[in-house]
């Protein structure tokens, strides 16, 4: 049941559909409220307008009204159900204002696919709706791009004034300081990105190996080798690999080993690690024994495995 204040009516299943159907306004719901709406017939979408309101006077049509209600929204749901309120009154349609803070508001929620829904439909934008959308992935390239012509401090600098800092800002700041040799700052970084909780993924988790082994500190890494162990990450080709190299580059071979044994998935790019790793230890022979076992295994060498090959024997003085 929907109620409008005072007024309240039943709508079917059916009738949703049409109403869905037949506006222009409700057209700008999203697909994921659509679908809120259709399970919730039932439900009242005005729970914050009722809250704030007197019971008896009419829906508002003023814009400044929604606006308040969605600082208010506590979670997606409260925002779904502004958003569905605003639609039905044809606000979003006429008002680019709202339909921006809309936009924000979701952003803000980190519900990433709602607020592209919305940008999608939107029959209107301007500058202020392409920055909510395009500002942070904006600011993570310029932030990696300053640290690829060695301005750190400039990244750093813009990254400390980034409002918003999601997962990407985060992950391009700390391979920026690996890359810088600073390796110890990354390291840094990522503590402080959890303090802040803000969950790594597996390409961050990447990022924060190999600034490790650019570092070579034991206990470093097998502090991160536990944090990935604790979150479950599975040692694809791509971390594995990385662990495998951090693992060598800190000293310790035998973990090195230890985790390319314990990887179902090996690639070319796996196999050179762990023939480079027995490289950086003079362990010549290890690594031509290894070669043997990579072909078997139906993986062809590149450039970078005969490298490897070539540095582990003259290591060994076999060359």
């Amino acid at each position: 049941m929907f109620k409008f204040k005072h007024h309240s009516f039943l709508l079917s299943a059916h009738e949703i559909n049409r109403l869905f159907s037949a506006s222009p306004a409700i057209s700008l719901v999203d697909p994921i409220t659509q679908h809120q709406t259709h399970l919730q017939t039932t439900t009242n979408i005005n729970t914050l307008q009722s809250e704030t309101s007197n019971p008896q006077s009419p829906p508002s049509l003023d814009p400044k009204h929604y606006i308040s209600q969605l600082f208010k929204c506590r979670n997606l749901n409260q925002i779904t159900q502004v958003h569905a309120q605003v639609a039905v009154n044809g606000l979003l349609l006429h008002d680019l204002a709202l339909a921006n803070k809309l936009l924000y508001i979701y952003v803000q929620h980190k519900a990433v696919i709602d607020a592209h829904s919305l940008f999608g439909v939107m029959t209107e934008k301007d500058p202020v709706s392409w920055s909510v959308m395009v500002d942070p992935f904006v600011v993570a390239a310029l932030v990696g791009m300053y640290a690829k012509c060695g301005a750190i401090d400039d990244a750093k600098q813009l990254f400390d004034k980034m409002p918003e800092r999601d997962l990407v800002s985060w992950t391009v700041m700390i391979g920026a300081y690996a890359e810088c040799g600073n390796a110890n700052e990354s390291l840094a970084l990522f503590d402080r990105m959890r303090e802040e909780d803000v969950i790594p993924d597996k390409v961050a988790m990447v990022t924060v190996v190999n600034a490790c082994a650019k570092m070579g500190a034991m206990h470093k890494a097998r502090l991160v080798h536990e944090y990935i162990w604790r979150r479950n990450f599975s040692l694809d080709v791509i971390l594995g690999s990385a662990m495998i190299d951090m693992y060598a580059k800190c000293g310790n071979l035998d973990s090195a080993r230890e985790i390319f044994d314990k990887m179902r998935e090996k690639n070319v790019i796996t196999w050179s690690a762990m023939i480079a790793a027995y490289g950086y230890h003079g362990k010549g022979r290890e690594a031509l024994e290894l070669f043997p076992s990579m072909l078997t295994s139906g993986v062809l060498p590149n450039r970078i495995t005969f490298v490897s090959l070539l540095y582990a024997c003259s290591h060994a003085g076999l060359v």
